[in-house]
């Protein structure tokens, strides 16, 4: 297949899979809104905050190392992805350290508990980052459109399950925490022949060089921080926000 086939098929599957996580995550928030309080989504709104604040460190261009280079030995891929893993558990415990302080800034005592469970998904996404990261330098966005799709019915139905059974908010954490393993574990199924790892690599050049990392980060906040807020203000508005 041609790279244009290739970059067109890419698309059409991209604009599928936006459709369908559309579907499943309107139908999620309508059948929600049913069960839950506002103050439900507004805590969730602050919970989004701090997850897509710190997803932004999460790669630090690992992955468009990956991408952009034309070949990568083993050690060298094995390198980035213990690299992802290291920052993984430092941001899963920089969150869970901090969730008693950043519960205190924004004046909701709960939530203290709600970002130390939801900083376990930090230790389960890395593992799954290099193997995406592959695939998108393989075009192989077929692969990758299914596991998404999987991915957003598996969560959206166990949110709804949990959410009937009266779990409450822990109903849309949990579900986040069991897509991001549900995901992770089908994309090193798929990608188990191609991702093959040695011991770590220190040495070696194809690590993201600082400045452009730091530059990258800072846009990537002003970015997410910027379509977070225009998001919560979209979906849930002001009067619901928890009090």
């Amino acid at each position: 297949m041609s790279l244009r086939a290739k970059t067109l098929s890419g698309l059409k599957l991209n604009v599928a899979s936006t459709i369908v996580s559309f579907l499943f995550q309107t139908g999620q928030l309508v059948i929600l809104s049913r069960l839950f309080a506002p103050e439900v989504f507004g805590m969730m709104s602050l919970l989004l905050i701090v997850t897509n604040f710190s997803a932004i460190f999460l790669d630090l261009g690992v992955s468009n190392a990956i991408i952009q280079r034309k070949e990568t030995d083993i050690k060298e891929l094995s390198t980035l992805y213990y690299l992802n893993i290291i920052i993984g558990v430092i941001l899963c415990l920089m969150i869970f350290l901090c969730s008693g302080l950043l519960a205190q800034m924004f004046r909701q005592p709960r939530l203290q508990t709600y970002l130390q469970w939801i900083s376990l998904i930090y230790l389960i996404i890395p593992f799954g980052q290099q193997y995406r990261a592959i695939f998108q330098k393989r075009m192989a966005f077929n692969i990758l459109v299914k596991i998404d799709i999987l991915t957003t019915i598996a969560s959206t139905v166990l949110t709804v399950i949990l959410a009937y059974s009266g779990f409450g908010i822990y109903s849309i954490i949990w579900a986040q925490i069991a897509g991001a393993a549900f995901s992770t574990m089908l994309v090193m199924y798929f990608g188990r022949k191609i991702v093959i790892l040695a011991l770590p690599r220190i040495e070696g050049g194809i690590l993201p060089a600082g400045p452009v990392s730091a530059a990258s980060a800072v846009k990537a906040v002003s970015r997410t921080l910027g379509e977070t807020v225009r998001t919560i203000d979209a979906r849930f508005g002001k009067t619901m926000m928890p009090r």
